[in-house]
This record gives structure tokens, C-alpha cells and sequence, in this order.
């Protein structure tokens, strides 16, 4: 989305078909991160808050995720959540809605509930589902005051649904058909009016429609970029089918066209979300922030699909033929570092050979990277070695973090990152694309 400060959108989906997961969307790519069905999402700056979907069976309860920049930091388990919609974080807590129990609840970083707001009705009677923070209120929206459990379904939400103070109960917009997503924005009020497939923006002095777009599906998910509304679609509600599918609609914010949709292979958009790079990165690392365990488990489990019980875990790493020595690196690495000191980048590896690579011994194949000094090419410096976070197949790729210490002696440096294959041979040395490379300069910090 933004290659400056490097933000991506998240796309948060789920189907009963089709299974569901968070998506990265930087704008050209659409990628899955993972398959783990999710509702809500939110920023508390420094975490990346995550529900994961669960029904409202017996038994059922819920789960928050929080990440921070290297994978998945906390776990809890919120057995008082029942069927979460939305998440928000009001720069205390994180703040859930908890549908099927016509609740809001506010968690700590440690997962005990420390305030609960509820309503009078038997279950899921108003459909409470979206939040939001505006002109420093707590926002939500749901499909109508009503005192029974599904009410609002066979049509009878059509005009009942509402966007409200959560605290003082003040209705801020009426006449709506299942609303979600309401986000003030410049004196207007965007709402998905899902019941309609439609996107309102409403006059929050007035109450009156000043603008609308009607899309193709049931809209639910909404993130205001600085020129582009992003709506998440979802497939028909009512007959879902896995050739019907959801889209992530892009729409200019001058004339409200859709400029563009980017089909997405799950059937319902729950969320849309601009988060730091750094975030979908943890995303995709999830639960695999301890290399060797994550290794170990991976082994254990190409024994399991094979049906044997192995002699010895570890795959043995034979010297690779220079033929299947193919691969493409990709690293982020900054432009200015400080001399002698360990730093983390992110780095990901693609295997385009026809061997798999493995750090195992006799030859095992690791991560690198080499020093090149511009002033001095003869002096070259060789980096720590970081092992592959696993066996890594052909036509697979793995994002790993690679730690580099940087030179002692300040100057211009190439930086060459690859593979190599302890004594056999560096990879790039066999192929020059096998490698990538930036140029770094190394400096010390000026004193404030």
C-alpha cells in the first residue's frame, strides 16, 4: 500500500467451505499468511491484537492472539467470549465483542476481563458486532434493540439496526439494515450497510445519507486509506457455495467508483486492517519464534506422513549438486547501521532447485552473508551462519530472521547475503543470482 513507511493491509476471512485465514495485501500481491479463520483485529502500537473465529456451540470458547514484531507473544484463551466479532484497542485494553453473549468485554495484556458492558435480551437478540473509537467515544454498531435470540433474522433487521454510544446509549445513526464498521471520518459517518450490500456515509450532525455505492455482496471489513476506501465483500450469506467467493473492493474517495477488486479464496471478509510491515511478518511466523523447536516438530512430522519411525531425526545433508544450487534470497536490511553490533533482519529464501536443503549435518546448508568493503574489495568479512527454520523442499519457500554483526570499522560495505554449504561451497560463488545484496553504510550514531 505504502512503500514509503512500509504498510500493508490485513485481511481477516473465514467460510464454512472454504476454510478462512489472515491475508497480506501491500497493494499488487495478495498473499495467505496463514489458515487459522479470524474476526477482528487491532493495533495497540506496539502489539497486533487477533481474534480467531469460534462458533457459539457448547464448549466453544475464545481466543485472542497479541503478536509483537517476532511472531506470536501471547496466547489467551477467553472462555467468556462467545462467538467474537470485533476488536479494538482503547489505549488501555483491548475491548471484544462477544456476540453471542450481547456483551462488550474489555481484556488485559494478561486475559482476565476487567469490565464487562452488557445488554437485556436472551443470546445473540442484537447482533452486536463492530466497534470503533471516534471523537474519543466507544462506538458500536449492531443489528437492532431486540429482546430474543435472532430476532433480527427473516427480515426483520431491515431499518432497526444502529450505530451507538457505548456508554450513554445515544443513537448516532438510525434506519439501517445489519450494519458494521462505522468510522467517523471528517464529519461523516461510513457504515457498511451489509444488509444491502452497500457503503453509507452518513452526516453525523444530521443523520442524512450524503453518499452510497452499492457493491456485489454483503459488505463487512473497512479501512480508509488517503485516497482509497477498502471494503471487504463476501460471498451470498444465504446459499454460500465454494464458487462463490469474497473480493476486497478498492474505492476512490473523490468519486466513490470501484477502481478495482481483488478476489480473495475464502467466502466471508471479516476485517480489513493497515498495519506496519513488520506485523504481517510476525503473522507469518506465528507460533515458530523458537527455531529448533519448530525445526524438530517439522522433522518429526515428514516421519509421521510417511508412516515410519526414524532411526536418527535429522535428515542427513549431503553435499548438493552445483546444478540444484538454486535459489532466490531476499533480505531487508537497512541502509545505515552501527558498527559491531548484532542486528535482526527479516530474510526469506525460495528454494528453485530440484534437492532439498537442509541444515543438517555432515553438510549442512545455512544462511549467510559476506562483508565487502568498497574501499578495501580484498578484505571481505564472512557472517554468522543461521540455520533454515526447516527442511526446505524444491518450489518452497521460508521466511526466517537472519542476525548480522555489523564490521567494526566504519565505511561503505557491500553486504552479500546467501546460502553455503558448510565445506562444500557458498552458493553465490556457483551462481552470482543466488545471492542478494544491498549497500550498507556503517556509522557511528552522532551524539544528541
Amino acid at each position: 500500500m505504502d512503500g514509503r513507511d512500509r504498510h500493508v493491509l490485513l485481511i481477516s476471512c473465514l467460510g464454512e467451505q472454504t476454510g478462512g485465514g489472515l491475508f497480506e495485501y501491500d497493494g499488487e500481491r495478495l498473499e495467505r499468511l496463514d489458515t487459522l479463520s479470524t474476526t477482528g483485529l487491532a493495533l495497540s502500537g506496539r502489539r497486533l491484537g487477533r481474534l480467531l473465529w469460534s462458533s457459539g456451540e457448547s464448549g466453544s470458547v475464545g481466543e485472542l492472539l497479541l503478536y509483537d514484531e517476532a511472531g506470536v507473544e501471547r496466547y489467551l484463551r477467553i472462555d467468556a467470549l462467545r462467538e467474537p466479532h470485533d476488536l479494538v484497542w482503547d489505549g488501555d485494553t483491548f475491548v471484544a465483542v462477544s456476540t453471542l453473549s450481547n456483551s462488550v468485554l474489555w481484556i488485559s495484556a494478561g486475559g482476565d476481563i476487567v469490565r464487562t458492558w452488557q445488554v437485556e435480551g436472551n443470546g445473540d437478540s442484537w447482533h452486536l458486532n463492530s466497534l470503533s473509537i471516534g471523537e474519543g467515544k466507544l462506538v458500536a454498531s449492531a443489528f437492532g434493540r431486540f429482546s430474543r435470540h435472532r430476532e433480527w433474522s427473516n427480515g426483520n433487521a431491515a431499518g432497526a439496526g444502529v450505530v451507538f454510544d457505548l456508554e450513554s446509549g445515544e443513537d448516532l445513526v438510525r434506519g439501517l439494515d445489519c450494519p458494521h464498521d462505522p468510522r467517523l471520518i471528517d464529519g461523516l459517518w461510513l457504515v457498511c450497510n451489509s444488509g444491502r450490500k452497500e457503503l453509507l456515509a452518513v452526516d453525523a450532525a444530521d443523520g442524512r445519507i450524503v453518499r452510497r455505492v452499492e457493491l456485489q455482496g454483503w459488505t463487512r471489513g473497512l479501512e480508509v486509506g488517503e485516497d482509497v476506501l477498502y471494503v471487504g465483500e463476501s460471498a451470498n450469506r444465504a446459499e454460500p457455495s465454494p464458487e462463490q467467493l469474497a473480493s476486497l473492493v478498492l474505492i476512490d474517495r473523490r468519486t466513490w467508483h470501484v477502481v478495482d477488486r481483488v478476489p480473495l479464496p475464502c467466502q466471508e471478509v471479516f476485517d480489513v486492517i493497515r498495519v506496519p510491515k513488520a506485523f504481517a511478518e510476525a503473522v507469518r511466523r506465528g507460533f515458530r519464534t523458537n527455531p529448533l523447536r519448530t525445526a524438530e516438530q517439522d522433522q518429526h512430522h515428514l516421519f509421521n506422513e510417511a508412516g515410519v519411525r526414524p532411526a536418527r531425526l535429522w535428515a542427513v545433508g549431503e553435499p548438493v549438486p552445483p546444478a540444484a544450487c538454486r535459489v532466490r534470497i531476499r533480505a531487508e536490511v537497512a541502509d545505515e547501521l552501527e558498527p559491531d553490533t548484532l542486528q535482526e533482519s527479516a530474510c526469506s529464501v525460495a528454494n528453485h532447485g530440484d534437492a532439498i536443503l537442509v541444515s543438517a549435518p555432515p553438510n549442512p546448508v545455512h544462511i549467510s552473508y559476506r562483508w565487502v568493503d568498497y574501499d578495501d574489495p580484498g578484505a571481505v568479512i564472512e557472517g554468522i551462519r543461521t540455520p533454515l527454520p526447516q527442511a526446505l523442499p524444491p518450489g518452497d519457500e521460508r521466511v526466517c530472521r537472519l542476525s548480522l554483526h555489523t564490521p567494526e570499522a566504519p565505511g561503505r560495505y557491500r553486504l552479500v547475503v546467501t546460502l553455503v554449504q558448510e565445506h562444500v561451497a557458498w552458493f553465490d560463488h556457483l551462481d552470482a543470482s543466488n545471492a542478494w545484496w544491498g549497500e550498507v553504510r556503517i556509522a557511528r550514531a552522532e551524539a544528541e
